[in-house]
């Protein structure tokens, strides 16, 4: 019914998600065949300011740096009560379902690694996760980064039982939004993945579309799809997209939120 204001019929679905010093982040992924959620989640993660420091303990209650599952019901469901779906996960903030109802999560990784080992380059590490979930699995933050190697604030840390990610994203891309492209407009996308990179580093501020195979697994590399979003004087700030959503024509609209934008992808005719 029409609301003066949106929070007069907002009604809590996840209680008591964030620990201190943590930051709450929600998107949620859906089963193609239903319609129905099959994936709601709220990850919890600490910043990069906490990062590091040893302050940082797992497993934690409620969970952080980790995927929780919700089955959503008559009443509000206790985070603390949720057993994650997956963790070791530092910020996913981006879901998508493929339609066999493989989890895919991209993540955002962290930023000044090199303050921590200045052999390290922070320009280049550490890359940004994109995993074909598996439920259970623990995917190594803060203990581990890229290919299970230790994080330099844990040199001794065994990360050989870790689950590896499955492809890795340029460093400090920082991708937001994922959206499986069904639609036929758009020429050469139909089933591919479209990524929104955020980022404000050289990776970040565009689209990128990736092939996957049957299962979900990546195939190649990603190919831009919207780049060249730099900023310009007295006329917009640099492009960052956040999320992507498909119009029932094909069209897909990207919300941006450095020019406060809602853009619209489509092809030429």
């Amino acid at each position: 019914p029409p609301a003066l204001s949106q929070w007069s019929v907002a009604e809590p679905r996840l209680t008591n998600s964030v620990p201190s010093g943590a930051a709450a982040i929600a998107t949620r992924g859906w089963r193609p065949s239903s319609g129905n959620p099959v994936t709601t989640s709220r990850r919890l993660a600490a910043g990069s300011d906490a990062f590091g420091s040893k302050r940082i303990t797992l497993p934690s209650t409620p969970p952080r740096g980790a995927i929780l599952q919700l089955r959503p019901g008559a009443a509000a469901a206790d985070a603390r009560t949720l057993k994650p779906y997956a963790s070791g996960l530092r910020n996913s903030m981006a879901l998508a379902v493929t339609p066999s109802g493989q989890l895919l999560a991209a993540t955002n990784a962290r930023d000044y690694i090199n303050l921590a080992d200045p052999a390290l380059s922070d320009a280049e590490l550490p890359h940004e996760p994109l995993n074909l979930v598996q439920a259970g699995a623990d995917y190594g933050w803060p203990y581990c980064y890229d290919e299970n190697r230790p994080s330099p604030e844990y040199p001794g840390w065994d990360c050989r039982n870790k689950q590896p990610p499955t492809f890795l994203l340029p460093a400090h891309a920082a991708p937001l939004g994922m959206l499986l492209y069904r639609g036929k407009q758009s020429g050469g996308l139909d089933g591919r993945l479209l990524i929104a990179y955020h980022g404000y580093r050289a990776a970040g501020h565009r689209i990128v579309s990736l092939a996957l195979d049957g299962q979900g697994h990546p195939l190649g590399q990603p190919e831009e799809v919207v780049a060249g979003w730099e900023y310009a004087a007295s006329r917009h700030p640099q492009g960052a997209p956040v999320a992507l959503c498909e119009l029932d024509d094909g069209s897909v609209l990207i919300s941006e939120d450095h020019n406060g934008s809602l853009l619209r992808l489509a092809a030429e005719h």
